[in-house]
């Protein structure tokens, strides 16, 4: 008698067979999300929340089509059964793209592109204004850190 497939088991077979509804329905489900979430924030435009939402979304599909690709490949190579750690060898390849690393901190964080980018700019701000900084100064505000720890 044979075992009856796992959830998992079963779902990847439904997202195998159903892979663009599969990212259909994750981008509906991530811009309702986002929208929603968005809508909470009161300090925000309509026309901001609105373009928050696409870019939330279009990372989100962003990362399913890329999954969905590692998927397919898998499939491909190794057949239906594929091997054990499908899942965690479609991670690592999504997450080996700096691009997709940089859209998804993005969109955990909450942010705007523009927003990101003045976050980048400050940080190299400061880290111009650390390296001009003289031994003394330095010496000076590692003193001051450390009686504001104490």
């Amino acid at each position: 008698m044979a075992e009856a497939p796992s959830n998992i088991e079963s779902m990847r077979k439904w997202v195998i067979d159903h892979k663009l509804r599969a990212v259909g329905c994750l981008w509906l489900g991530g811009i309702s999300s986002s929208i929603a979430y968005n809508w909470s924030r009161p300090n925000m435009k309509t026309s901001v929340k609105i373009i928050h939402a696409r870019l939330h979304a279009q990372a989100l599909t962003l990362a399913a089509l890329i999954g969905s690709a590692c998927v397919e490949y898998y499939d491909n190579k190794y057949g239906s059964s594929g091997p054990k750690g499908l899942l965690s060898a479609a991670w690592e390849i999504i997450m080996a793209n700096p691009e997709v690393q940089r859209a998804l901190s993005n969109v955990t964080n909450n942010i705007s592109a523009d927003e990101a980018e003045r976050r980048r700019e400050e940080r190299n701000q400061q880290r111009k204004r650390r390296n001009e900084m003289t031994d003394e100064q330095r010496e000076e505000m590692n003193r001051k850190r450390r009686e504001l720890r104490a």
